[in-house]
Formats: structure tokens, sequence, C-alpha cells
């Protein structure tokens, strides 16, 4: 046990570093004094002690007694190994001054006078003679070191300083600044030397640390004032360009760019990624921010949050970023995008309420917003080669049956969808919440689509409708595919253009109205040709289990 100077009996640690005496602890080394030492009104002899000691251990010893104090402060950040004895005189010709008699002058002032130096004051043994004009230094200095402390000597190159500077200094002029500044100097060649630090210099440890020290001295103004000599060049990434053109295309889609925490709770990793593993933090903030993220997707839903809790009901957010998950004993980053759309605009639409309410279409994509983010995907997608795909396969935080898997190329992207309301946690969304989440890292691989010029047909374009009934598991993709493959030259366009999710339709499927366009670049079409094609898509939808309406 240790009381302190600020009142407070304290436990000691085996770890500890303390000053005691020879029967008991009487202070904790370079943190704070004990009470039993402490100076009153009543003190008549004074031990006078000066020490250095180790900045890692006074950091440790003030971290476990959550305690910072002047003395601790100053040695965590380094002190002068060498300052201790000229420490210990200078306290004690202090204490001589302010007990000595008005218009007389302490032992050591008078000792350094008659030493003819005004350098460091000279101890000499105690003179009782002078006991009546004050306090005497009853002994000599004793000066007891354990391990002195050696710092390495710094090779200051002449071709490094005319580098980094731009300027030609001289060996002289850089030698004379130096030695001012208690460095010392030896030479190892005309152009190199070896400095030896002085021991209060506890911030110059390498070369660069000495040529700021000539630069400071000899004057930054004495430096013209241009750029240095630069060979290389700026190296972009692999995918900038790709970045780039995603982010420019969200902007223009009238989406804005946020940023939120690279870190995320436990509870949210194993909501959203629950077949990832989390890298954990050896010492997090809080249990919020405790694993670094994998995915964006928490993220967008707390700044969501913020946003609708300050009245912002019309929001269009998209995020750019890296996740993590862990692999062994490595840590994997990949590139990642989310996007967030809610709003009035994200309201269900007469048709979505029409298809909820019916006991047959109860598993209907919706009409409204679920499209319109689709839309927005899209456009980022028409960058690539090839047509993005959408099966009705989604993470379990997006909402069944309103929800999508994308894939492009065979690979699978991203996903889309509204957010479920399982998966809003300690959020309150009044409103739903529609997501995108694209895995950028098997984006960026797909191949880029090529822009090409085809001139304008001079030609009469036909439009021709076609009204199916649609069994509910057969997907647009797997029609459109099917139309794709007959190759049809003057087959310009073919679309889903409404659906139509009545409740007289039976047996699980429902209504779709589809628009082809045909037009050919050398002619204009005739109606046997045009009945030809028509017979094309009808037959081949037919054979794929559709019916066509009359």
């Amino acid at each position: 046990k240790l009381k302190t100077l600020d009142g407070v009996e304290r436990t000691l640690f085996e770890d500890d570093l303390v000053i005691a005496d020879a029967e008991k602890p009487i202070a904790l080394a370079g943190v704070i004094g004990g009470e039993d030492t402490k100076v009153t009104d009543t003190t008549r002899n004074i031990l006078i002690e000066a020490a250095w000691f180790d900045t890692a251990t006074v950091r440790r010893t003030s971290r476990r007694h959550g305690l910072h104090t002047d003395a601790s402060h100053r040695f965590e950040r380094g002190a002068d190994f060498n300052a201790t004895p000229l420490a210990a005189r200078r306290v004690a010709q202090l204490i001589q001054q302010q007990s000595a008699p008005s218009g007389t002058g302490s032992q050591l002032d008078q000792d350094t006078a008659a030493s003819g130096t005004g350098s460091q004051p000279v101890l000499h043994p105690p003179d009782h003679s002078t006991r009546g004009s004050g306090c005497i230094i009853a002994s000599g200095l004793l000066d007891v070191i354990a391990h002195p402390l050696q710092i390495p000597p710094i090779e200051l190159r002449l071709s490094q300083v005319r580098r980094i500077l731009g300027k030609e200094i001289g060996g002289p002029e850089i030698k004379r600044i130096l030695t001012r500044l208690g460095f010392v100097l030896r030479p190892l060649t005309d152009s190199n030397f070896e400095v030896a630090v002085p021991t209060w210099r506890l911030d110059i440890s390498r070369e660069i640390d000495l040529i700021e020290e000539i630069a400071r001295v000899h004057g930054f103004n004495q430096f013209e004032n241009h750029l240095p000599a630069f060979s290389g060049a700026v190296v972009e990434l692999p995918t900038a360009q790709q970045e780039n053109q995603l982010r420019h295309t969200l902007l223009a889609l009238g989406y804005n760019e946020a940023l939120s925490n690279t870190f995320s709770s436990r509870e949210d990793a194993q909501r959203f990624t629950p077949q990832a593993k989390p890298v954990e933090l050896e010492n997090p903030l809080s249990e919020e921010r405790a694993v670094m993220r994998t995915s964006l997707v928490p993220g967008m839903l707390d700044m969501l949050a913020h946003n609708l809790n300050r009245d912002q009901n019309s929001i269009r957010l998209f995020e750019m970023g890296n996740v993590f998950r862990a692999e062994g004993d490595q840590v994997v980053q990949s590139a990642a995008a989310c996007l967030a759309f809610t709003g009035p605009q994200a309201g269900q639409s007469s048709a979505l309420k029409a298809a909820k309410n019916s006991d047959s279409d109860a598993n209907l994509w919706p009409i409204g917003a679920f499209f319109q983010l689709k839309g927005d995907v899209e456009a980022l997608l028409a960058t690539y080669s090839g047509t993005a795909v959408y099966e009705k396969k989604s993470p379990e935080f997006l909402a069944s049956g309103n929800a999508a898997q994308i894939s492009l190329n065979h690979t699978v992207i991203g996903s889309i969808g509204e957010l479920s309301p399982a998966a809003y946690g300690t959020r309150k969304f009044k409103q739903p919440i529609y997501l995108a989440e694209l895995y950028l890292d098997r984006l960026y691989p797909q191949p880029l689509r090529q822009a090409r010029y085809t001139p304008l047909s001079r030609y009469p374009a036909v439009e021709r409708d076609f009204s199916f009934l649609i069994p509910e598991q057969l997907q647009w993709n797997q029609l459109h595919n099917a139309i794709l493959s007959l190759a049809i030259a003057e087959l310009k366009s073919f679309e889903i253009i409404d659906v139509f999710p009545l409740k007289s339709t039976q047996n699980g499927n429902y209504s779709a109205l589809f628009r082809g366009i045909l037009q050919s670049n050398t002619r204009t079409l005739t109606d046997q040709e045009i009945a030809h094609i028509t017979t094309q898509i009808i037959t081949t939808l037919t054979t794929m289990g559709a019916t066509l309406r009359t």
C-alpha cells in the first residue's frame, strides 16, 4: 500500500517502479510522491532526488493507477537523461536562495562566482559555519547511473541535404548550424558526417530530422520558391475509370454520395451477412463498432434513419467502399456499392395494392418503387456488355417476393429489393426502404460495352402488342432470352409493357402485355413479313407455356 500526495491509498502492483527508503515505498517513480514524505511547514531536513525514468514504465504505471500528473506527462514523452545532476543542483540553489537572509546569496551562487564560470553550479562539502545565514547543503552530489542511455549516431550525407532541400549548403555551414544546436559532428568522408545527438533532443532519430533542423536554422525564406523535379507520374488503380463512371451515373440519376463508418456491430454483421466471418477489433470503441463492416447496408440504414428522423422523407443515397471478412488468419477486403431509395415516390401503386389483395397473385413483384430502383441499377449496368438477369432469390434481410438476385454474364453481382421489417433492428422506419447492393469486385472484371454507331433506319417501324397469360414460375428473362434467340434482324426491341394481376386469373397465371417493334434498315416491311415474325414470337412463347389471350 502507498498513500500518495492526493490523499488516496493505492494498492501497488508487482510491475510498479517505486522510490523507497530502507523499509517501504515512498513514491510512485515518475508519477506522484507519497504522503509520508511531503514537505510541510514543520519540515527541516530535505533530501533532493532527481531521477530519469523510462517512458514505457511510467506510462504503464500511470495507466494502471488512472493517474495523469505533471511528472507522468513529461516522463511519458521523454526527458533529458543527462539533466538530472543539473536539476538537483538547481533545486538546491533555489532552496538556499529562498531561505537565505535578505542581501546574501546562496552557497551555490558564491561557489559559482568563485569558480569563474556561469555553467553548472558547483557543490562543496558542507560548511556548518554558514548555518546561521539560512539552510546549508549537508552533503555533496551523489550521481548513480544504472544503465547509460546511448543514442545511436546518425549518418548525414551532404548529397541527401542537397536532394531534399533543393539547395547546395556547404559542409562548414552545416557543421556550424548543428554544433550550435548541441550536436557533435565527426567527418567520415568529404561529404558524409557522423552526428552524435544530444540527450535533450529525443525528437531526432533519423537523417531527415537533421535535414529539417538545417533547413529551419538556415531559414526557409532562403530557399527558392519552386517545386522539385519529379520523374514519376500519378498511377491510377485499374478500376478507377469504372468507379468514376458508376459514381457519375448515380449522381446524374439524382443520388447523393454518402460515407458511413467502417465499423459495425456484431448483430448487424450477423443479420446482413450471416455467411461471412467478421473481423474482430482488439480494442473497439463500443459494442456498436466492434467489428469491421461486412456489408454497406447497416451503415446505409443508419444514414437513412438519421435523415428520416429529421423530416427528410425523400432520400436517394449511394455509397462505394470496401467491406471486410476474415478467412483464417487473413483479412479479405472487397469493393462494394449500396443504393438506397425511399420517399413518397416509393409508395405502392394501385396495381401493387390489387396484387396484395389477390389471393392467387400475392407473390407478384410490385409495379412501383421496385422497378424505379431496378431502372437505376440497369442504368449502371449499361456500361457493361451483357444483359442483367433478375431471379427471385435474395438475402434474408430483403422482403420475400419483393426482391431479386442480379446476375450478369452468369455471375451473381448483387441483390435488389425492399428491406424486410425483420431486418430493421433498433431502427424505426415508417415508410418502405428499397436497397440495391452490388459486389463491385465481381462487376469490375465483366467486359465493357463497346460503343457502336448504327445509322437510323429511313423506313417506318411497326409496333405489335401481345397479351399472354403467363405461369407464375415463368420469369421475364426466360421469355426475353427465348425471343432474342430467334435472331430476327427486323425485331428491334421486345419489352414487357405492363402486368395485370387480376382476380379473374386462374391457376396461378397472370396477364402480361408485351410490345415488339419491327423495322428494316433496307425496305418497308410487308404484311406477310410482319405476320411471319408475329407468328414466330407467338409460337415461341406458347411453347414455353404462355397462353395467348384473345
